[in-house]
């Protein structure tokens, strides 16, 4: 008899869900994600705040107030949604609440991803043809490329509607499809398309940006010759290179924590079935990059 009723209580413990096995590391996952959260939120609008009190200029300010707002909108909405909706199972959302909740998931978060390419390819503009750059900065071009990011990233919410579930193996929303090609399919296009192209281009952007910054000042030091500049163009391009430095910098700051995430259900697949918080870590440090970002723009 005592056999049995330890078999039963065995077979008891294994049933139970791992958000109640691992309750500590839910615990503390939950505070530290919404702690971040609010440090993002705060810094964002503070940044707003900044940059509308001194007045908005059309070209990369507006650019940069486009990709804040955009975070801000993560950092406030869509993170603590994620958070209290996983914590609290009397806010568990249901399947037609997974539906509407991940459209927004999909359109904003990936809009900022577009809005934060717009911006480096402006960065390159200013960089690497200063004489053209006027063009890139009025609002007749503007207006339409800024709009274009966020139809872009509504586009590819759209593609997902009626194909979002509960999922495990934490209370959340994710992709439920009935078909495993399928699912693979959405979670692959989203990911490629959503993040790892504009990532991509970012980077790229960003990368002859820094090679152009070395660039320079091995001309300063006279090991290469660049050709003569005047003073007033060269303060012009090096306020532009300290501009395009940090925002070098919150590209590496990207690239370390929205990837990790990306790649758990693809390439890290088999440590997160073997150990479940391993997701809450990566999803902690996702959330770090935006408090990180706003951070730094705050420093700056």
């Amino acid at each position: 008899m005592n056999q049995n009723l330890s078999g039963n209580f065995s077979l008891n413990i294994t049933k139970l869900p791992v958000w109640i096995i691992y309750s500590d590391a839910f615990a503390v996952w939950t505070t530290l994600s919404l702690a971040f959260s609010v440090i993002s939120t705060l810094a964002s609008l503070l940044l707003l705040f900044a940059i509308f009190h001194r007045g908005i200029r059309w070209g990369s300010q507006m650019l940069i107030a486009n990709v804040i707002v955009l975070e801000a909108l993560v950092s406030a909405v869509i993170l603590p949604t994620a958070v209290l909706t996983s914590y609290f199972p009397s806010l568990r959302l249901t399947a037609a609440g997974c539906d509407y909740y991940y459209f927004f998931v999909v359109w904003i978060p990936h809009g900022a991803q577009y809005a934060s390419l717009l911006l480096a390819v402006n960065r390159v503009n200013a960089i690497f043809c200063p004489h053209r750059y006027g063009q890139w900065r009025n609002r007749r071009f503007l207006v339409p490329v800024v709009a274009l990011c966020w139809i872009i990233s509504f586009s590819l919410a759209c593609g997902y509607v009626g194909k979002i579930g509960a999922t495990g193996p934490w209370p959340s929303c994710g992709i439920s499809v009935t078909s495993p090609s399928e699912q693979l399919f959405l979670s692959v296009f989203l990911t490629v398309f959503g993040l790892y192209i504009p990532l991509a281009g970012t980077c790229l952007c960003y990368l002859a940006i820094f090679c152009s910054g070395i660039w320079r000042r091995l001309s300063r030091c006279g090991i290469v010759n660049t050709g003569v500049t005047s003073n007033g163009v060269e303060n012009v391009q090096q306020k532009r290179q300290i501009i395009a430095n940090v925002l070098v910098v919150s590209c590496a700051v990207s690239l370390l924590c929205y990837l990790p995430l990306c790649l758990a259900y693809s390439v890290l697949l088999r440590v997160v079935i073997q150990y479940p918080p391993a997701i809450l870590w990566m999803r902690l440090v996702y959330y770090m990059g935006y408090a990180g970002n706003s951070l730094k723009e705050v420093c700056r």
